[in-house]
């Protein structure tokens, strides 16, 4: 309950417990349409896996299980319960450093202001990093982001004692809850 998923045909788990019958004729329902049966369940059985036969939308989708005896006798639905899918990564920019017409002056130790904006309904987290052409030599997650469009940020990274006079990357990476993740274009510091 209250999962998230990239994947828009997700595998739905479940089991059936009953009184009467030996197997169950089990049918999953997302937002009232049947995407999935397995008749085959047996009573007490091991978990039981649907996968959607059609496609979720992105948001929130309620769903539950029906099961019915082998002899037809509709026995419970499952509490409804729901799972968020979210297949779109997010869409994100650096503002400040600024890659194509300015160059940020840093000294080894400094904080570097990095500015950027997202757009995302379930963002989670940030990273920052800080790389020379092949390598990354700092890095700074930040948590608890928040969600939304155009949402605009102000963190900090440090420069760290490893990188020596030279011209260096920051990038910004974010991931949300369903582990979308998209980064920006590359941003100049000059140590």
């Amino acid at each position: 309950n209250n999962t998230w998923t990239s994947d828009t045909t997700p595998i739905f788990t479940f089991n059936s417990t009953s009184t009467s019958g030996i197997t169950f004729n089990c049918t999953v329902r997302a937002n009232s349409t049947v995407v999935g049966v397995n008749t085959s369940v047996t009573n007490d059985g091991p978990s039981f896996s649907v996968e959607a036969s059609s496609a979720l939308t992105n948001g929130v989708n309620w769903w539950n299980v029906t099961c019915s005896d082998d002899n037809g006798v509709t026995n419970s639905t499952s509490a409804t319960r729901h799972v968020n899918v979210d297949n779109i990564a997010a869409g994100v920019s650096v503002v400040a450093p600024n890659k194509t017409n300015t160059v940020t002056y840093a000294a080894v130790g400094a904080l570097v202001n990095v500015n950027y904006t997202y757009t995302d309904a379930s963002a989670n987290y940030s990273i920052l990093r800080f790389t020379n052409s092949t390598t990354i030599l700092n890095e700074t997650n930040v948590t608890s982001i928040g969600s939304g469009t155009d949402a605009n940020r102000l963190d900090t990274l440090k420069v760290p004692a490893a990188a020596g006079d030279g011209n260096y990357s920051v990038n910004v990476t974010i991931i949300d809850n369903a582990s979308n993740s998209n980064s920006t274009a590359i941003a100049n510091v000059l140590v």
